[in-house]
């Protein structure tokens, strides 16, 4: 059924405009799901996004929240805090200043497993940074001379070609990795073991100079 329409001549089917008030609605609900669509996905973004997006200022202080952590570990101990003493010293003297990032101390500092941390009597783990260089420092103090040798001989190398180092402590020795570059040195005074990792020999063996001098109270 048609209708005349008063303002004209043309004709209006109610069939016709029901259906395009329908085609509009539909228009509006699929613009509306896409507006929730893409503000979840804007939404879900920032979510993962926001630790990232930490200002300089935020960042600066966390790593001075986590520097200042590791110092007080070090200070904990009269070992650590002895060489840490010392390597500040005497660094200084050639004006060079190292940022202690992270400090362990007992079991925390290995992944040798509980067997032979039982036998320390004291045990820590440094890192130091300056200029984008590394220095890992571990020093391990063992009930007697006797487990310090058992201990150190019974090194196992993965890394690559192994060579004795007399000038430092009892008995020692330096790793050359695969490429040939230097890896780390370590060596046995006492009943101490000491570990320094670092791809400067050089800068290795002042770290291993400073343990030497400091291992000299004890």
């Amino acid at each position: 059924m048609k209708i005349k329409n008063v303002f004209g001549s043309a004709y209006i089917s109610p069939t016709t405009s029901f259906n395009g008030i329908k085609s509009i609605e539909a228009k509006n609900m699929s613009k509306k799901l896409v507006g929730l669509v893409i503000s979840f996905v804007i939404l879900w973004t920032i979510y993962l996004v926001y630790p990232m997006l930490k200002s300089d200022a935020q960042i600066s202080q966390d790593q001075k929240e986590k520097q200042e952590a590791a110092l007080q570990v070090v200070k904990g101990q009269p070992l650590s805090n002895s060489f840490y003493e010392k390597l500040v010293k005497e660094e200084k003297l050639q004006n060079v200043s190292w940022t202690l990032t992270k400090a362990f101390h007992g079991i925390q500092s290995h992944k040798a497993g509980t067997l032979r941390v039982a036998f320390y009597e004291e045990s820590f783990l440094m890192f130091f940074e300056q200029n984008k260089v590394e220095v890992r420092v571990g020093i391990d103090r063992f009930e007697t001379d006797e487990l310090a040798i058992k201990t150190f001989n019974s090194f196992s190398n993965s890394q690559g070609r192994v060579e004795n180092l007399k000038e430092y402590g009892d008995e020692g020795r330096k790793v050359i990795s695969g490429n040939g570059k230097f890896a780390n040195l370590s060596f046995r005074k006492g009943k101490f073991e000491v570990r320094i990792g670092c791809d400067s020999e050089e800068i290795a063996r002042r770290f291993a100079d400073y343990t030497l001098k400091t291992l000299e109270g004890y």
